[in-house]
């Protein structure tokens, strides 16, 4: 990686990126060949993955998702594996974000207003309230939708991507890159990992003027 490439802001990303294992993939015998241009190399059977495409791929994202806060758009964060669900809880009520941190359900967003209506209904509402609690914050549709952890939500990216949001997506070596618009080559099962792209979120709508 040429470190003179990068401003005093992305050098000081690059140490965080290294000290928090964004570049530890999975074992070489577990990856998709598709994450090649990713990849840095392998170091004692495991992938490791290029920071420099990384770094330049987040640049770009954080740049897309500061636009659609200052301008008021929806963003939709899910998180659900054991590594990041409640991170993402905590991101979504404090800043009042559509969230998802449990199981998807299939056909939730794409019938969200039918199905808030009937979220309603007192027996309904029991039932469902703790897979759909973050969604309350969602008054309209989703600019851009962002999944943590890709590999367990394929059918929410198969719905997300059927209504024509974009989807930001962090992807391991094992992960598959169909119908994610901006990807983000990184470690998708590290607590601490995903405690640093929390805290990238977090940053942006703390900074970012509405």
């Amino acid at each position: 990686m040429n470190k003179n490439q990068l401003n005093a802001t992305e050098l000081v990303v690059l140490d965080q990126l290294f000290s928090t294992g964004v570049h530890l993939g999975h074992k070489t015998s577990k990856w998709n060949n598709k994450m090649t241009p990713y990849l840095f190399g392998t170091r004692n059977n495991i992938h490791i993955i290029n920071l420099e495409k990384t770094i330049s791929l987040l640049r770009r994202v954080i740049k897309i998702i500061s636009n659609l806060v200052k301008n008021n758009e929806t963003i939709l964060i899910v998180g659900n594996s054991e590594s990041n669900s409640n991170f993402v809880r905590f991101l979504g009520e404090k800043f009042e974000v559509p969230y998802v941190c449990n199981k998807w359900i299939g056909g939730i967003l794409s019938n969200w207003e039918d199905f808030s209506k009937k979220v309603q209904n007192t027996k309904v509402k029991r039932r469902v309230t703790h897979f759909t609690t973050g969604l309350r914050f969602m008054k309209k549709k989703p600019s851009i939708a962002i999944i943590l952890n890709t590999n367990e939500n394929k059918e929410a990216i198969k719905e997300i991507y059927k209504l024509n949001i974009p989807i930001i997506g962090v992807v391991d070596t094992d992960s598959s890159l169909v119908n994610i618009s901006y990807p983000i080559p990184g470690n998708d099962n590290s607590p601490v990992v995903q405690y640093f792209y929390i805290t990238i979120l977090e940053n942006i709508l703390v900074k970012t003027p509405k």
